[in-house]
């Protein structure tokens, strides 16, 4: 059921791009700015016995350093403010790393110093374990993949006509599973539900934006 959800989030919003692209064919889509966020994620995650109990000696840590480079694009709506936004990500700690690529839109709000932005955002992941959940279990070194659905909002701050600093949060929900089977008698799955992100950030601005940020350092001079 979760898995069918996602899938209906993740075509609405290829639906949407391939709506708002045939709509607004007349316009050049054009890069709008290209950013880096580093930032922290908490990954939660709970384990559920089918037969037998499997105790695990060393659940994964939860708390993952991890960095994303994306990009947004203008001229796909025919609203300056609907921006559609494209991410590569990596995050790790000493027990997993975690992959993911998302894409989505995003709502501004423009204000005279600062640009304010919520988003929905989809795409596909993978979970990598860096050791062995249990001994003898059959997934050593397993890779957990999952489709994803999530929320992002932020704050962007200029700092000149091109460059500006941000904060991001993002809320993603997945199903990364993992199959803990030391024998036919015992087995269990550990999933991996949902991550939360909280990172700083610095993007590049482009054509219209980049010109609305000049005009605003110069309305402040």
């Amino acid at each position: 059921m979760k898995k069918t959800f996602k899938l209906v989030v993740l075509s609405s919003i290829i639906s949407t791009f391939l709506f708002a692209s045939d709509n607004n064919s007349s316009n050049s889509i054009v890069v709008d700015s290209i950013g880096l966020n580093l930032g922290k994620l908490y990954s939660d995650h709970s384990q559920k016995n089918h037969n037998g109990i499997i105790t695990v000696t060393h659940h994964p840590y939860k708390n993952h350093t991890g960095a994303e480079i994306y990009l947004t694009l203008n001229g796909v709506f025919d609203e300056d403010d609907l921006k559609p936004y494209f991410s590569i990500s990596h995050s790790n700690n000493d027990d997993m790393t975690h992959d993911c690529i998302l894409a989505g839109v995003n709502k501004y709000y423009k204000h005279d110093h600062f640009d304010i932005y919520a988003g929905v955002l989809g795409g596909y992941g993978q979970l990598d374990w860096g050791y062995d959940p249990i001994n003898g279990t059959k997934d050593n070194n397993y890779d957990a993949n999952s489709f994803i659905i999530g929320l992002q909002g932020g704050v962007e701050y200029p700092i000149d006509d091109t460059l500006s600093l941000g904060v991001n949060a993002k809320y993603l929900l997945h199903d990364y599973e993992t199959q803990l089977e030391p024998s036919n008698s015992f087995n269990a799955t550990v999933t991996h539900d949902k991550t939360i992100f909280l990172g700083l950030g610095i993007n590049m601005k482009f054509g219209e934006e980049k010109k609305r940020n000049l005009k605003k350092s110069k309305g402040t001079l």
